[in-house]
C-alpha cells in the first residue's frame, strides 16, 4: 500500500514540474538553432571520416592499377558530397561558421599558383588528374582545400575528434592486419609471398609514410594523456606500428621513426611538461629497444644495414633532385604542370641513374614534398607550399596546443612524422590528405569561435538530405566511366596474359572509349593489338600516346617496333621501314638514355641492310648500359657485315664498356675480315675462357 500510495502521489507533482517547465521555455520563446547543434555539422563530421578511411581502404581487384584510380574516385564522390553540405551550410548559418585566420590566404595564394600551373602544363589531362602513380593534380589540391574548410568548419568538440580517432584508427588497424597477412605470404589477392607489404594502399612507400603517421599520432597521444589505460593502449600500439612499418621495407620509415620520436619533445617543452630524468631515460632506452627491434627483425632494418654495407644505392636521390633542379631552371615561375615531373625531368635523365636502375625506370614524381612543388608549380607553387607548411605547424604548436593538448599533439607529431618521410618519398593521394586535414583541423583549434550570430535561413532537413544525396550520386555517375576504364584495362592486362588476345583488345578499346584522355589505357590497347600481330593497329595506338605523352621514350620504342614489324610483313601503308626510323630517332631526340630505343634503332638499320649504322647505334646502346646482352647480340650481327673499319671502331668502343662472349667474337670477325689474325686469335681465345663450350668461338678459331 505504502508503495502505491507513493507513486500515486508523484506522479501529479512530475506533472506539474513538466508544465512549469514548458511555460517557462515558452515565455523565454523558441530556442535558436545553432550550427554547432545542427545536423549538418554532424554530417559534415562523418562525411569527412568516412572519406579518409575509404581512402586508405579501398581497392579494385579488376583493376589495371588496382589502387589509387579505385581511391582517387571513391574520394572524389565523398568530396563532392562534402561541398555541397558545407554549401548548404554556408547558406543556413553564414560565413561566420568559418575559422578566421590569416592563413586561408596562403592556401589562396598556393591554389592560385597551382591553377596557373594547370592552365599553361604542356599535358593538360596530366596537370588536371596527375601523374600515373601520385594521381595528384589541380583536381586533387581542390578536393584538398574543401577537405581543409570541411574539416575547419565543422570540428568543434571531443566528440567530433574520436569519431575521427575511431574510423580512422579502424581503418588503420585493418591495414596493419592486412600488412601481417602478407608478410607472412598469406595474401590471396596481391602480393606473392617474400614482396614488400603494401596493404591496400599499393606501394610499399604509400604503407610506410601511412604507418609512420599513425606512429607519430599515436605518439602524440602518449606523451600529453594521463590516463593510465590510454598510456598502455598507445605504448602497444607504437610497437605494433613499428613492426608493422618494418614490414615495408621502406627505409624512410627509420626517419620517420627518428622524427616521431624528436616531436613529442618540442611539444612537451612548449606545454612546459619536461618529464624528470629517470622518465625521459625510460623513454630513450624504450625507443633504442623499438629501434632495435626494427633494424633486427625486420626488411625495413635489413635494406638499412644493406646501405651501410653498400649493397643499397644512396646516391640516387641527388642525382634525382639534381635531374629536378635543372627541370626548374627550365620553367622557375610558373612551372611544368602538376604531375608532369616525368616531362619536366626527361631532358636532364642522368646517365648515372640509368645505370644503377636501368633504362626502364622513370620517375614521375621528385620523390620530395616541396621539389615536386617546386618543379610542378614553379616558384610560387614551391614557395606557397612552404609557407603553408611552416605557418600552419607554428600555428598548431604556439595556439592548438594551448586550447586542445591531446589533439593538437598527435596531430604536430603525426605531421612531423609525415613530413619528414614526404622528404624522401614519393606522393600518393591515399596519404597525402594528411597535412591538409592537419591544415583545417589548426584552423579549428586555434578559431575563438566568439563571432556573433548572424541571421539564419531556413533550410528543411528533408530537402537538405536529398540534395546532398542526389549531388552524390551525380559525382558517382560522372566518376563511373573512368572507374570501369581502369577495371577493363585490369581486365585486358589479364587476358592478355593467358593468350586471349580477341577479349584483351575488347576491353582495352573499352578503356580507351571510356576515359579516352588517359594514355595508359592507348598503351593497353597497343600492347594488346601487338600482340595478336595486329601491328598497324598497334602502331596506330602508341603514335596516339607519343602525340600526348611525347617525353615517354617507351611509347616511341613501342611505335618503332611496331611499324618494324608491318613492314617485316610487308604492310608499307604506313611508311615502312623509313616510318619506323624515324619513330626512334625522334624517340631518342626526346630520351637520348633510352638504350632500348638504340636497340631498336639497330634493328631496323639491320633490317634495310645499314650494317654500319646498325654496329654503331649497338655499340652506343652497349656503352651507355652495359647490362642487357641482347646489345651484344645485335652488334655482333652487325660487325659480321659491316665495312671492317666500322666494325673494328664500335667493336673497340664496346669493348671499352664490357667484356663478353658476343662482343669477343663480334671483334674478331671484324678482325677477320681486316686481315689481323693474331688479334682475331686473342679474341676468340678470351671468348673461349668466358664460354669454354660456344661453338661458334671455337669453330672461327679452329678455321684460323
Amino acid at each position: 500500500m505504502l508503495d502505491t500510495k507513493k507513486t500515486r502521489t508523484d506522479q501529479p507533482r512530475q506533472t506539474r514540474q513538466r508544465r512549469r517547465a514548458g511555460a517557462i521555455a515558452a515565455r523565454a520563446g523558441p530556442t535558436t538553432p545553432t550550427f554547432e547543434s545542427s545536423g549538418l555539422r554532424t554530417s559534415l563530421v562523418w562525411l569527412v571520416c568516412a572519406r579518409l578511411a575509404l581512402v586508405l581502404l579501398w581497392l579494385s581487384t579488376e583493376g589495371l592499377d588496382g589502387f589509387q584510380p579505385p581511391k582517387e574516385l571513391v574520394g572524389r564522390v565523398l568530396d563532392v558530397a562534402i561541398a555541397a553540405c558545407l554549401v548548404i551550410a554556408l547558406y543556413r548559418f553564414g560565413l561566420q561558421i568559418v575559422p578566421r585566420t590569416r592563413l586561408h590566404l596562403l592556401v589562396a595564394g598556393y591554389l592560385a599558383a597551382v591553377s596557373a600551373a594547370t592552365l599553361f602544363a604542356s599535358d593538360r589531362y596530366a596537370a588536371l588528374y596527375g601523374d600515373a602513380v601520385a594521381f595528384e593534380g589541380w583536381v586533387f589540391t581542390i578536393e584538398m582545400a574543401v577537405l581543409l574548410i570541411a574539416v575547419a568548419v565543422a570540428f568543434r568538440s571531443c566528440d567530433d575528434w574520436r569519431a575521427l580517432a575511431a574510423t580512422v584508427g579502424g581503418a588503420t588497424l585493418l591495414l596493419v592486419a592486412y600488412a601481417g597477412i602478407q608478410a607472412l605470404g598469406l595474401d590471396p589477392l596481391i602480393l606473392k609471398a617474400g614482396e614488400r607489404t603494401v596493404a591496400t594502399l599499393g606501394q610499399p612507400e604509400f604503407l610506410s609514410v601511412w604507418l609512420a603517421i599513425a606512429l607519430g599520432a599515436v605518439a602524440g597521444v602518449l606523451v600529453v594523456a594521463r590516463d593510465r589505460r590510454v598510456l598502455i593502449a598507445t605504448a602497444v600500439g607504437i610497437v605494433v606500428l613499428v613492426l608493422a612499418g618494418g614490414t615495408t621495407g621502406t627505409r624512410g620509415f627509420l626517419l620517420s621513426l627518428v622524427g616521431a620520436g624528436l616531436a613529442p619533445f618540442v611539444v612537451l617543452v612548449r606545454l612546459g611538461r619536461l618529464p624528470r630524468t629517470r622518465v625521459l631515460v625510460g623513454g630513450i632506452l624504450a625507443l633504442a629497444v623499438v629501434a632495435s627491434l626494427l633494424l633486427f627483425a625486420t626488411p625495413v632494418g635489413s635494406r638499412a644495414l644493406g646501405t651501410l654495407a653498400g649493397a643499397e644505392p644512396v646516391r640516387d636521390r641527388a642525382l634525382l633532385y639534381r635531374e629536378a633542379w635543372e627541370a626548374f631552371l627550365d620553367r622557375p615561375v610558373l612551372g611544368w604542370g602538376p604531375g608532369s615531373f616525368e616531362a619536366a625531368a626527361t631532358p636532364h635523365r642522368s646517365l648515372e641513374l640509368m645505370r644503377i636502375f636501368g633504362p626502364l625506370l622513370y620517375y614521375t614524381n621528385a620523390h620530395d614534398l616541396f621539389i615536386e612543388a617546386f618543379v610542378t608549380t614553379g616558384a610560387l607553387g614551391g614557395l606557397a607550399l612552404l609557407a603553408i607548411f611552416v605557418a600552419f605547424a607554428a600555428k598548431l604548436v604556439m595556439t592548438g596546443l594551448d586550447r586542445h593538448p591531446l589533439v593538437a599533439s598527435a596531430l604536430f607529431v603525426g605531421l612531423t612524422a609525415y613530413l619528414v618521410q614526404a622528404l624522401v618519398s614519393v606522393g600518393s593521394l591515399s596519404v597525402d590528405w594528411y597535412p591538409w586535414l592537419v591544415f583545417g583541423a589548426t584552423a579549428a583549434l586555434a578559431d575563438p569561435r566568439d563571432t556573433p550570430a548572424a541571421q539564419i535561413r531556413h533550410v528543411d532537413p528533408r530537402l537538405a538530405i536529398a540534395a546532398v544525396g542526389a549531388v552524390a550520386v551525380l559525382a558517382a555517375m560522372a566518376s563511373w566511366p573512368a572507374y570501369a576504364a581502369n577495371d577493363h584495362a585490369g581486365l585486358a592486362k589479364r587476358a592478355g596474359e593467358r593468350g586471349e588476345h580477341g577479349a584483351a583488345i575488347e576491353a582495352a578499346a573499352r578503356a580507351v572509349a571510356l576515359d579516352p584522355g588517359k594514355t595508359a589505357y592507348l598503351a593497353r590497347l597497343g600492347v594488346s593489338l601487338g600482340a595478336a600481330q595486329r601491328h598497324r593497329e598497334a602502331a596506330d595506338a602508341f603514335a596516339q600516346a607519343t602525340e600526348r605523352e611525347p617525353h615517354h621514350a617507351e611509347f616511341w620504342n613501342n611505335l618503332a617496333t611496331g611499324r618494324l614489324l608491318q613492314a617485316t610483313v610487308g604492310d608499307m601503308s604506313s611508311g615502312g621501314l623509313a616510318a619506323a626510323l624515324s619513330a626512334a630517332q625522334r624517340g631518342l631526340s626526346h630520351d637520348p638514355l633510352y638504350t632500348p630505343l638504340l636497340y631498336t634503332e639497330a634493328l631496323i638499320y639491320l633490317s634495310a641492310g645499314d650494317n654500319d649504322h646498325a654496329a654503331d647505334s649497338a655499340a652506343l646502346a652497349i656503352r651507355l648500359y652495359a647490362k642487357d646482352d641482347q646489345y651484344d647480340v645485335v652488334l655482333r650481327d652487325a660487325a659480321a657485315k659491316a665495312s671492317p673499319q666500322v666494325a673494328l671502331a664500335v667493336t673497340r668502343r664496346a669493348l671499352e664498356a664490357k667484356d663478353s662472349v658476343n662482343l669477343r667474337i663480334a671483334a674478331a670477325l671484324a678482325a677477320i675480315r681486316s686481315g689481323d689474325r693474331e688479334s682475331a686469335m686473342m679474341h676468340l681465345r678470351r671468348a673461349l675462357e668466358l664460354d669454354p663450350a660456344n661453338a661458334l668461338a671455337r669453330d672461327l678459331l679452329g678455321g684460323l
